[in-house]
């Protein structure tokens, strides 16, 4: 009989897995990862081990790649066209009604170079995100399977560009008898970053109501407290998560540990009764005793998480539940 769902535990997966039963399944687990484009495309899933083998299809990671950098581009200069069109025929509209050129066509020209502009930035940001997403793909991998996925890039520059790239993310520390699995240098960097912004834009709004108090409306004044408000709430919850990213996954035979900057441990012992839970938001595994309130997060931001989660399985001792048909 299948456990009771519960939207806490394995959310969307069937319930909880036990060292006693229940049901875990790695490869439906890990697929939404790959739904979501948070693994490279270069890994096809092997339905006997349940875990990921380097695929055999040649250039499958390259083209589609391409295939989405390709539409989004398309996609950006359709836009950029048909604002040229609806401005064009604004002009032309504008002075038949009136009989001449309006006056403030240097507007039109003005906000249509705006508009353009805005879709490059678009276009720019959507790129680089794109280009986020492969490289924490890649990072998430164990060493082979990086190198691996790396080696079938067919354009040399390409491979040496994302090559680097994840190599500044950091390796974990594996083949030892306790591995570490440390977070990637870009969450670290993005979230110091996400800290100081909101800090400092609070900083101001809070500088410029006691600054100048009569000098700012009582509707805006508001508006600008709870703003400012919300966004020392962020910078504190943000500065919580710098702490944390500084933590480091230990993984052995023995257990498993989490150590944190300043070399506090949280162990959980393989003898013990555990559970391992799944979270959508923000994407994680968690390990827990049954019965007990401590957990250790696998957060897919750590380098190498992919080989860290499949110890966890085999050391654990999780039963592997293989997905019935096809996850695609």
């Amino acid at each position: 009989m299948r456990r009771r769902r519960r939207r806490d535990v394995y959310a969307g997966f069937g319930g909880e897995a036990t060292r006693r039963g229940g049901l875990i399944n790695c490869r439906a687990l890990l697929f939404e990862v790959v739904s979501d484009y948070r693994i490279s495309a270069a890994l096809s899933w092997n339905r006997d081990l349940c875990r990921h083998q380097p695929s055999t299809e040649p250039f499958s990671d390259s083209t589609y790649s391409l295939v989405r950098r390709h539409r989004g581009t398309v996609l950006a200069s359709n836009i950029r066209i048909a604002l040229a069109v609806a401005y064009l025929v604004l002009l032309v509209w504008r002075s038949r009604v009136e009989g001449h050129i309006p006056e403030y066509w240097w507007i039109v020209i003005a906000v249509y170079f705006l508009s353009i502009q805005a879709t490059r930035w678009a276009e720019s940001l959507w790129n680089w995100w794109q280009l986020r997403q492969t490289v924490r793909s890649f990072g998430m991998l164990e060493p082979a399977a990086k190198e691996a996925a790396l080696t079938r890039l067919w354009s040399a520059s390409a491979r040496h560009h994302l090559a680097e790239l994840v190599k500044d993310e950091g390796e974990p520390e594996i083949g030892d008898s306790i591995e570490r699995y440390p977070f990637t240098r870009s969450a670290r960097r993005e979230t110091t970053v996400a800290f100081w912004v909101m800090a400092g834009l609070s900083a101001i709004l809070f500088g410029a109501l006691i600054a100048w108090p009569h000098r700012v409306a009582a509707g805006f004044g508001w508006f600008a407290w709870t703003l400012a408000g919300g966004g020392t709430v962020t910078a504190a919850i943000l500065r919580h998560r710098m702490h944390f990213l500084e933590s480091t996954l230990e993984v052995s035979r023995f257990g498993l540990a989490q150590v944190d900057g300043e070399g506090t441990r949280r162990v959980i012992s393989w003898t013990a009764p555990l559970v391992l839970r799944y979270r959508r938001w923000p994407q994680r595994f968690e390990v827990g005793v049954i019965g007990r309130r401590d957990l250790i997060r696998l957060d897919f931001d750590r380098v190498g998480i992919d080989r860290a989660f499949r110890l966890t399985v085999e050391y654990g001792g999780f039963p592997d539940v293989l997905i019935k048909g096809d996850a695609a």
